[in-house]
């Protein structure tokens, strides 16, 4: 079973350098059964509340720097979904990366998490994540906010689908976000992102599209869409 890519190798970016207590994301442009993906960096933010219809994956603050990773709850039923509105617990700039994955094999969505990593260095590092959906051909994804103006300048090594916007002033933020495929995997350590010395958080996440039934011709049947996240 091949890894699921993105539609565009480019995310849709979205932002604002004001502080406001609502953030509306773009999402990427997509067709009836895309799984809608968005990283959402904030900056002066407490508590994220994503929009009815939206679930988080993970999120975190730190530093007062926020990351949080969001999908739509049930795969696109059209091509022309709703831009989310998420809401902020403080008044906050930010900067969003949106991803539309088609996934011809997939039906409901599930996930998992662990903890988000965070730190001040001028290499945000993503953490390693072994997959609960064991050997699988993976998209995986490396993102990072970052406090402030500080530049983000290259993705961990092997991510060539490296994407960056930096803050625009010490009260915006900066976001980034890179993938890559790997056959038969289930462990990623992406490495790190380099980066201004601020404050950072960085996650990793592991899409994949199973089916279930035997080869040889025989029918395949729609499972799930899973996905690991660290």
């Amino acid at each position: 079973m091949a890894a699921p890519t993105p539609r565009s190798s480019t995310p849709t970016l979205s932002g604002s350098a004001t502080n406001a207590t609502t953030a509306t994301a773009t999402l990427a442009p997509h067709q009836v059964g895309d799984y809608l993906l968005v990283f959402l960096a904030g900056r002066g933010t407490g508590t994220i509340t994503p929009p009815a219809g939206w679930a988080a994956i993970k999120s975190g603050t730190t530093g007062g720097v926020a990351l949080g990773l969001y999908q739509q709850s049930t795969l696109a039923a059209s091509n022309s979904e709703t831009n989310p509105q998420f809401t902020f617990a403080t008044s906050s700039s930010f900067k969003a990366h949106a991803y539309s994955i088609p996934m011809p094999n997939s039906g409901a969505i599930n996930r998992a998490g662990v903890n988000i990593a965070s730190g001040s260095s001028a290499a945000a590092d993503p953490p390693s994540l072994t997959s609960f959906g064991g050997t699988q051909d993976y998209l995986w994804f490396a993102c990072m906010s970052l406090s402030g103006a500080s530049t983000i300048t290259a993705g961990p090594s092997g991510y060539s689908n490296f994407n960056a916007n930096a803050g625009s002033s010490s009260s915006d933020c900066g976001i980034a976000t890179a993938w890559k495929t790997a056959l038969a995997s289930v462990t990623e350590d992406p490495g790190a992102f380099t980066n201004g010395s601020n404050q950072w958080l960085a996650d990793t996440l592991a899409v994949w599209d199973p089916v279930t039934g035997g080869g040889g011709g025989s029918a395949h049947v729609a499972t799930n869409l899973l996905f690991g996240i660290g």
